[in-house]
């Protein structure tokens, strides 16, 4: 289970949620230290941690069933952290406030404050407890649902004091890490433990890039700062794995490379400004690899280009793989969009691509983000291609129009199955727009193409437009 670590509506008392066991005194020689000693770190940045009340007054009658606020992180089966906080007074039947609670760090000495953006979402008043016991009650200065982070602002009389970031990228799986935060209400929490893993996929959003640590956190640790051994922010506790809702070691973190810039311009701005060049981009799977003579399975491969986009003034081309952007490598498809969304629009980057074995390096004028491309439909009958277990027929006998506009390509009106083209993914609808590098619009110029290539076998790649968007898919040439 993954899922977010604020808590529900209330403190969790520790004789209704947890037995504690005394043990006697242990020999001298082992209770004497054996990892480091983080005392004088800890007792450095704690003051700079905070505890984060959240409250909101829902309007009407609500349903007495209905969870709490629900986790950015829920997947599958998988629910929310607080399902067992409704929101709803059942004696009264009114509507009462949801209460939840989370962790966060003050990064500038005017009150600034980090946190989760699924701390404080929807929340009516937030109210921020420092070190010492002192309340504040604070103001959302920006939010950036993306990376999940939000900051905050704090007034006080004198200067807050503060934690300064670190560098995640300079993190080696191994070392030390240090958590600070609420957990379950007990503010002021210190855990260690080691990085287990980094560049984390959640699949929770498009620039996910998480840190794994095995220090103990849970419910009530969202937002709170992961602390390097010099007591810098490292990373921001976000996620955990856990079948039980309580900490098994596996926990997600943030890390201070994203975070930083984000926060940093929500405080400018206050809010995130997000690159653009118009690409939709695919996984390099190793059958596709094999069907475009590259020597590995890397890189993001362009399956469409949008018109007049700042990647189609640069001279990018469907079927380019982008290796590189702006000096950084592109090793998977996911490094580019993080990479070019943590990009100021009108900086100009460079891009290099992989285009018929030659290296080219392109110079691109980042845009702004804009907003998803229309959808368009295709549908059913046509004529047969033999082997490959298809059968096709030209759009534009269909009215079908691409999302670029043209009206070109073969809709697949069908798959036979155990076939060929069945067992590469493709479906009756998609719209089969180039194949082999080369744009097809009938059904002979698709069998030519076939003929050209089936001696070799092999695998031969078809560019498709399905449900709006393009990607290239490899199809094997051996039964045909």
């Amino acid at each position: 289970m993954v899922s977010s670590l604020a808590t529900g509506a209330r403190r969790v008392g520790l004789s209704a949620a947890a037995s504690l066991v005394l043990f006697g005194a242990i020999g001298t020689a082992q209770a004497q230290s054996i990892g480091p000693d983080f005392a004088d770190m800890v007792e450095r940045v704690l003051p700079a941690v905070v505890s984060i009340s959240v409250e909101s007054r829902p309007s009407g009658v609500m349903n007495p069933n209905r969870p709490g606020r629900p986790s950015p992180f829920n997947f599958g089966p998988f629910g929310p952290f607080g399902p067992d906080f409704p929101g709803f007074d059942s004696d009264r039947a009114q509507p009462r406030a949801i209460i939840g609670s989370g962790s966060g760090f003050i990064i500038d000495g005017a009150g600034y404050v980090v946190t989760n953006n699924h701390v404080i979402e929807d929340a009516d008043i937030l109210t921020v407890t420092t070190a010492d016991g002192d309340e504040y009650e604070a103001t959302v200065v920006g939010a950036d649902p993306s990376t999940d982070l939000a900051l905050l602002k704090i007034e006080g009389d004198e200067p807050f004091p503060t934690v300064s970031w670190g560098d995640s990228n300079a993190l080696r799986i191994g070392n030390w890490v240090v958590a600070v935060g609420g957990p379950f209400g007990l503010s002021g929490t210190v855990t260690a433990g080691i990085v287990s893993a980094t560049g984390r996929d959640l699949n929770s959003g498009p620039y996910d890039d998480y840190l794994q640590f095995d220090a103990q956190i849970n419910p009530g640790n969202s937002g709170g700062p992961v602390f390097n051994t010099a007591g810098e922010v490292i990373g921001i506790s976000t996620a955990i794995v856990s079948p039980s809702r309580g900490s098994v070691g596996i926990g997600f973190a943030v890390p201070s490379a994203i975070a930083k810039p984000v926060i940093e311009a929500l405080m400018t701005h206050g809010v995130v400004e997000r690159g653009f060049i118009g690409v939709q981009i695919q996984q390099v799977t190793a059958e596709l690899a094999q069907a475009l003579d590259l020597d590995a399975p890397t890189g993001a491969l362009v399956a469409e280009v949008r018109s007049g986009s700042p990647a189609d003034r640069a001279g990018i081309e469907p079927g380019d793989l982008i290796i590189s952007f702006n000096g950084q490598k592109v090793e998977k498809m996911r490094d580019l969009p993080r990479l070019v969304g943590m990009t100021q629009p009108g900086t100009e980057a460079t891009i290099e691509v992989l285009r018929d074995g030659e290296v080219l390096s392109l110079t691109v004028t980042v845009g702004e983000t804009t907003g998803d491309q229309q959808a368009a439909g295709p549908s059913s009958p046509g004529g047969p291609i033999g082997s490959l277990g298809l059968a096709v027929a030209p759009a534009a006998e269909f009215g079908w129009q691409g999302a670029g506009g043209e009206i070109e390509g073969l809709v697949i009106t069908e798959v036979a199955p155990d076939s060929p083209a069945a067992e590469s993914g493709l479906r009756v609808g998609d719209v089969i727009v180039a194949i082999g590098g080369r744009k097809v619009d009938t059904v002979e110029a698709m069998e030519e193409i076939i003929a050209e290539r089936s001696d070799a076998g092999g695998m031969i790649a078809v560019l498709i437009e399905r449900d709006g968007a393009r990607r290239f898919i490899p199809l094997s040439l051996d039964a045909s």
